[in-house]
């Protein structure tokens, strides 16, 4: 159960008396980070919005981190809102693949897991080679990131894919960031948000200090 604002909240569960299963009920929201985005016009999703979104889903990360866990699978699906552009509030659920790491840790390692378009780099790259995974809390900036891009293009990144290199993706970012209209400074953050190198990616504290 969650009293965090940006997490979806948990409100109980009941074994439906038909069908036999377990049921969970969670608050109700008004749709998914995905809806929002296609269903409005093309450059509805300005800037500020996109700063609203970076920064709420940095406190969700925050409060997650507190106890511990990796979401590992941060994509516009798993992004809800609450309200309309200019006074949303974003929340982060299904954690149905999040992982449990020690705080002191800054490798974990687990099999791959999570969407093949939104996985961190050093997730696919790791268990193509060794058949096992090590990564970081740094996974989810660098799925936010492309949540940014598709929030801004309304097309998922296709780019990322399991034989996306490192030369292939920082060219297939630098491409849409060169022509994009957007500040120098929210530029500089997407860019450190999608290092294609975790060592070298911003952490979500980070994200709380740029001036946007």
């Amino acid at each position: 159960e969650s009293s965090h604002p940006n997490l979806v909240d948990f409100l109980g569960y009941f074994v439906h008396p038909t069908l036999k299963v377990l049921c969970l009920t969670f608050e109700l929201c008004d749709g998914n980070l995905e809806q929002l985005v296609k269903a409005n016009p093309a450059g509805a999703f300005v800037e500020k919005e996109l700063e609203r979104l970076f920064r709420q889903m940095a406190f969700a990360f925050k409060a997650l981190h507190h106890y511990g866990i990796i979401h590992l699978d941060i994509k516009p699906y798993n992004i809800l809102y609450v309200g309309t552009f200019g006074d949303n509030i974003y929340k982060l659920w299904d954690f149905g693949l999040g992982r449990f790491v020690n705080q002191e840790a800054s490798v974990v390692t687990m099999t791959a897991t999570g969407t093949a378009m939104y996985m961190a780099p050093e997730i696919k790259e790791n268990f193509q080679r060794e058949k096992f995974a090590r990564y970081g809390r740094k996974v989810e900036i660098f799925s936010l990131g492309l949540v940014g891009l598709f929030c801004l293009t309304r097309e998922h990144p296709t780019f990322v894919s399991k034989s996306a290199d490192e030369p292939t993706m920082k060219a297939a970012v630098s491409g849409f960031l060169d022509s994009a209209s957007l500040s120098s400074c929210m530029k500089v953050l997407l860019r450190k948000m999608l290092e294609y190198d975790p060592e070298e990616r911003v952490s979500y504290e980070m994200i709380f200090f740029f001036e946007l």
